[in-house]
């Protein structure tokens, strides 16, 4: 929103024939622009997420009944350990 009223400001300028040039409004605009471009892609995670977690509530019965997830197939926490020959790729220890 702040990024949009900054724009009109830089927009009703330039059509009054001002220059902006080198002042505090263009190196806004700039920050505010990378800002934006650096969060896209947690935006579309985060919508990504939304959509999935308003699937899920739209599949909850409506009679008060609670929704039962399948469950996960049980897991040995062992299995997590870490792997020191996936470390050396193509070469492996004799």
């Amino acid at each position: 929103m702040n990024y949009c009223a900054h724009l009109s400001v830089f927009i009703a300028s330039r059509m009054r024939g001002r220059s902006v040039g080198g002042g505090n409004l263009l190196r806004r605009l700039l920050e505010m622009r990378t800002i934006i471009e650096k969060l896209r892609p947690l935006d579309a995670k985060l919508r990504a997420h939304t959509d999935r977690l308003l699937r899920i509530a739209a599949a909850v019965p409506n009679d008060g009944s609670s929704l039962t997830l399948p469950r996960a197939p049980d897991v040995d926490p062992l299995s997590y350990c870490p792997n020191p020959e996936a470390l050396l790729g193509a070469q492996r220890v004799r």
